[in-house]
């Protein structure tokens, strides 16, 4: 009879265990659940248009994105115009991040996932970006830290993060990425203009030799020098072709301000682009501590026609600065007339 008793507590003993196990288990899950797929930033995909600033450092470097009416500047370059694409994946990238699962709270360990605050010691780099409207009002801070890559098909990116006042750092999916460095938030484009449109180019270098090409027809596929040396040929048609297609596509690998920018005038050489359609683009190229500089002037020829509001446009554009090229693209632009052409064979039989 004792022993009868003696397994049904045990049978009771192993039901209540099992049901308190039942019970932990699922309230475990319940907050697993709570946590996994939450939007981590909670409101900003909301707010994204209501983001006037933008404030990124590292222990290096701070970054301050500016919204100018519709445009974002740098505010470190001047007020030059920032890459848009850039200040809107990274707005974009910050909403879309959602929960997978907390991590450390602990101040000492925040430095193995790269949590810590900016200019803390850390195992892994940290990098600090902060929101604001436009009153200043700080809408959201957070710490970007190491990254964890993703596993298996499909996987996504995931990264550690933290908000700046909260103990709790945070494993959430998706993928921060910003320019390492000021120049790489800038819209790098300077102007675009084919060589299809071009008439005729004048060089005139710092040694006062010059240099002119043209060509009759925009349907013309190659261009010509004038006044070129009897008993010479050209070289090659695509370095001289190249000339005239110096503005397409054109970049710059830095900028400064042009009032800041001060260059001996016996340095400067001027190329002249003058387009079938009345546009004439000056440019002048000077070269400084072993760097190549450019900056432009527009203006149109003819008055009545579409090219005076093109020129006014460019000018709007290119006033206040000065860019830093390619040195290729620079000697590019600077070609003359030993680069382009060389005796015939005929002459040198002779």
């Amino acid at each position: 009879m004792k022993a009868n008793k003696l397994i049904l507590i045990l049978l009771l003993t192993i039901l209540i265990g099992g049901g308190a196990v039942y019970l932990f288990n699922e309230q475990k899950k319940e907050v697993v659940d709570q946590e996994f797929g939450q939007e981590y930033l909670s409101g900003l995909s909301g707010k994204i248009n209501d983001v006037s600033r933008v404030v990124v450092q590292d222990d290096a470097l701070t970054v301050t994105l500016l919204k100018k009416e519709s445009d974002w500047v740098v505010e470190e370059k001047s007020g030059y115009p920032a890459d848009f694409s850039k200040v809107k994946t990274l707005l974009v990238s910050l909403a879309d991040m959602e929960t997978i699962e907390s991590k450390t709270s602990r101040p000492e360990s925040y430095g193995r996932i790269g949590v810590q605050g900016v200019g803390e010691p850390g195992d892994e780099p940290s990098k600090q970006i902060r929101l604001l409207d436009k009153a200043d009002n700080l809408l959201y801070s957070i710490i970007i830290g190491k990254e964890k890559q993703a596993s298996g098909p499909g996987g996504k990116s995931a990264v550690y993060v933290r908000k700046e006042n909260d103990e709790t750092s945070w494993l959430v999916s998706g993928s921060i990425r910003v320019p390492s460095t000021l120049v790489d938030w800038l819209n790098k484009a300077v102007i675009n203009i084919d060589n299809s449109r071009i008439q005729s180019v004048v060089i005139k270098h710092a040694d006062n030799t010059s240099l002119s090409i043209s060509k009759n027809e925009s349907t013309d596929t190659n261009y010509t020098i004038e006044d070129q040396p009897k008993a010479t040929v050209v070289k090659s048609t695509a370095a001289l072709n190249n000339i005239a297609n110096s503005l397409k596509n054109l970049t710059f690998d830095d900028v400064v301000v042009r009032g800041k920018f001060d260059v001996d005038e016996k340095t400067i050489s001027k190329v002249d682009f003058k387009t079938f359609d009345d546009l004439l683009i000056s440019v002048k190229l000077a070269k400084k501590d072993d760097k190549d500089y450019i900056w432009f002037d527009a203006k149109s020829t003819n008055k009545e026609s579409t090219a005076e509001a093109e020129a006014q446009g460019l000018n709007n554009a290119f006033a206040l600065w000065v860019y830093q090229l390619p040195s290729f693209k620079a000697e590019g632009m600077l070609k003359n007339m030993n680069d382009l052409v060389e005796k015939s064979t005929e002459e040198e039989k002779n």
